[in-house]
């Protein structure tokens, strides 16, 4: 074997290499997941815009929005705020904002260290 057949042997290895790993590994445009975050972002902001114009329920649309969001943009105290702007005005679906609220921030964590604990003490692993 000649030395010019191992060069362009090895050179069309690399070559070949380099292409196939851009086209698995290379950019495709923007992630979809962020694209999802910043549309959510937008209109997140549209509905602040909307809240802090509008009435009881664009204060509770965006109460609500803040909390069932995305995780990174979740907000609960400034839901919490809005939930009582509305409910102060006699507003139903913000009292039952506030109640579901509490119960999210106070009661769920307690009972989800309640059945791990139970699992722990059975001998089943947590899943």
């Amino acid at each position: 074997m000649s030395f010019r057949f191992l060069f362009w042997t090895f050179a069309s290895c690399l070559i070949i290499s380099g292409v196939v790993g851009w086209l698995f590994f290379g950019e495709r445009g923007v992630d979809p997941e962020e694209q999802a975050l910043l549309a959510y972002e937008v209109s997140l902001n549209a509905e602040r815009r909307s809240a802090e114009r509008g009435g009881v329920e664009d204060w509770t649309r965006y109460a609500r929005s803040l909390v069932t969001g995305s995780a990174s943009l979740r907000n609960p105290k400034s839901a919490m705020q809005w939930y009582r702007k509305a409910a102060d005005q006699g507003y139903p679906a913000a009292q039952v904002g506030i109640n579901w609220l509490c119960l999210m921030l106070s009661v769920l964590p307690h009972m989800l260290k309640i059945i791990v604990c139970q699992k722990r003490s059975s001998g089943s692993k947590p899943v």
